[in-house]
């Protein structure tokens, strides 16, 4: 059977795509390698089986000479099965002209001469972007051959592998279609800013002079976590934890979202503390003032938007940054977060996003010292935080 229909028959049988990313893809085809050298002829079918099933949920884009490796095995394998073993070998061969055929002299695939390369095909429509074996490519593939054809909108990938067709009309303009499966990233770090707060209370007192303000530099840990779920529906949750002046602070929410493209929206639950400074006349010093920090919380619910344009392929050095506003409400008090990063690559695969988030609280209180009356307090944070980010952010 054909790779193309080997491939077309796995994608259409699987309810779910597991994404395959560099380190798996890697793993097949070293344990490809490793069977061909000890001749074991079934575990290279079995090994090339599963990859080639999996390749329409490549979360990446493969190096050209992995691939070509990958290529030479899925020949020995279609030699094997006495099929159509050129196509995967002359693909390899125009990769890599002198990649290793993993068989001694004498053997046809050691002996043979691959076919002159066939012409390119027309240019690629104006906005669109394809990589084909593993590389940028200006053309569309030809119409013979086999060819891996990839294209990303900076988070998912569709991945087609073409043997002796066309390109698919339209495919290359098409919107890229997230695989069905579940995406989910997280982000954890801590925090560090300046803010304001101030209380004003609904009376006044030698006694109980409440209304006063005050700055100071909050710090605290922060963390989110984004999931959808086969679909372009899931969950964004996030939660802050803060010491601003003397008290500390809570803030969490989960919020049900949908993706369209590089646009979230959401709606959902939350609560929040919110700072109230208390200064009064000190009881026991005359002409003492007592100062007291509270923090009591306020529910609300909360719709959220989150514009995420994930980087391109490693190609164009991009990397993927994300601006979200949420803003809440309830009878007794309201809030406006305004957040926005850039994440930023360190090591082989750990990301770290660096970023600014501006909190806004505002909330109505009884306060039970004197019977009906009530405290307005507001606080204003601007914070610089850094994250650890996890998952396909």
């Amino acid at each position: 059977m054909p790779w193309i229909e080997w491939l077309a028959v796995a994608h259409a049988a699987a309810p779910a795509c597991e994404a395959m990313d560099e380190t798996a893809f890697r793993a097949y085809v070293f344990d490809a390698q490793s069977a061909i050298d000890r001749g074991d002829v079934e575990l290279t079918t079995a090994i090339v089986d599963e990859v080639t099933a999996r390749l329409p949920c490549l979360s990446f884009s493969p190096e050209p000479s992995l691939w070509a490796d990958l290529l030479v095995s899925m020949s020995i394998v279609t030699y094997s099965r006495s099929g159509a073993w050129q196509e995967p070998l002359s693909a390899a061969l125009r990769i890599r002209k002198g990649i290793d055929r993993g068989v001694g002299p004498g053997h046809p695939i050691y002996n043979f001469e691959p076919p002159p390369e066939p012409s390119m095909g027309a240019p690629v429509p104006p906005n669109a972007r394809l990589l084909i074996d593993g590389r940028p490519s200006p053309v569309l593939p030809p119409e013979e051959g086999l060819w891996l054809v990839q294209k990303t909108d900076g988070r998912y990938w569709n991945t087609l592998l073409l043997q002796d067709q066309p390109l698919p009309e339209d495919w290359a303009t098409a919107a890229v279609v997230a695989p069905p499966r579940m995406v989910a990233w997280a982000r954890v770090g801590g925090s560090f800013g300046v803010g304001a707060l101030d209380s004003v209370a609904s009376f006044s007192s030698p006694r109980f002079p409440l209304q006063s303000s005050d700055t100071g530099w909050p710090i605290g840990a922060q963390g989110d976590l984004h999931a959808t779920f086969y679909s372009p529906f899931g969950f964004l949750a996030s939660g802050r934890v803060s010491w601003f002046p003397d008290s500390p602070g809570l803030d969490g929410r989960v919020s049900a979202i949908a993706e369209r493209g590089l646009v979230t929206v959401g709606a959902g639950v939350g609560l929040s503390t919110v700072d109230v400074v208390v200064q009064q006349a000190d009881p026991v010093v005359p002409g003492a003032i007592e100062r007291t920090t509270l923090s009591p919380g306020v529910q609300y619910g909360v719709g959220t938007l989150v514009l995420h344009p994930r980087h391109r392929p490693p190609a164009d050095g991009g990397r993927p940054f994300d601006t979200s506003l949420a803003v809440g409400g309830s009878a007794q008090g309201y809030l406006v977060d305004l957040d926005a990063g850039i994440a930023t690559r360190f090591g082989q695969d750990q990301l770290l996003r660096f970023g600014a988030l501006l909190a806004v609280r505002s909330g109505s209180f009884v306060w039970t010292s004197v019977p009906g009356s009530t405290v307005d307090a507001s606080s204003f944070r601007l914070l610089l935080r850094a994250d650890f980010v996890f998952g396909e952010y």
